[in-house]
């Protein structure tokens, strides 16, 4: 999870921005998300980092599942094991060690690729900030409409879409046959993983994906479940 936390630095220094900007807090109690909702201002120990990632820790020592409440919209838990469309309560399991986590629909979230080490400057093999950062992973769960924007100004946007099959302007994507290719689908890890030519959009899987922002490597992990 410090590893989980590392790459999440885009993210969370959009946030701040947003904190700087608007007062709003990173780390947002359910109430403010769904101020309508009467469940909301009751719950302690679930909380939204931004206003699209659900976080509900199982903080009773031993066990491996705890009560969630969603609010209004449409969810995708992040392991792709569960939709859900709030306000709802059900029961999440999660093995010990484990964080349950849900991504609102349409929900875009920059990450650093995996193999960064370190924000602070490093020498090698330790991989830091300036070694990835070029380098964006984005978690995408497609079907609504959403937005989150960079502190550099970065733009993700989110909307609905019709197509099933993966197009990067307008052209189909075929599967990776390669490590290093780009411009193509890897279907090889257990979750789909779109690796873009260029900056999109992208469509697909009933979704819309457009950037705007200084040209990167982007990688698109697609988050869906049944």
């Amino acid at each position: 999870w410090a590893k989980f936390h590392i790459q999440l630095f885009p993210f969370l220094d959009g946030l701040s921005r947003e904190a700087e900007e608007t007062g709003l807090p990173i780390m947002r109690g359910l109430f403010l998300e769904a101020p309508k909702d009467p469940a909301t201002w009751t719950i302690s120990d679930e909380y939204v980092l931004g206003r699209s990632l659900l976080v509900a820790p199982i903080l009773d020592q031993g066990a491996t599942q705890r009560a969630v409440h969603v609010p209004t919209g449409a969810w995708v838990a992040l392991d792709g094991s569960a939709s859900v469309t709030g306000p709802a309560d059900f029961m999440a399991t999660a093995a010990i060690g484990e964080v349950p986590l849900w991504l609102k629909r349409g929900a875009v979230i920059p990450r650093l690729p995996e193999r960064v080490d370190t924000l602070v400057p490093a020498d090698a093999p330790t991989v830091d900030l300036d070694d990835v950062r070029n380098e964006r992973v984005l978690l995408w769960a497609p079907g609504g409409t959403e937005s989150f924007v960079e502190r550099d100004g970065t733009t993700y946007v989110s909307t609905p879409g019709s197509e099933s099959a993966f197009t990067e302007v307008g052209v189909a994507l075929p599967d990776c046959a390669s490590a290093t290719q780009r411009g193509c689908v890897s279907r090889g890890t257990g979750r789909v993983v779109v690796r873009l030519s260029g900056s999109g959009p992208l469509a697909g899987a009933q979704g819309v994906l457009t950037i705007t922002g200084p040209g990167r490597t982007i990688d698109v992990e697609v988050v869906t479940a049944p």
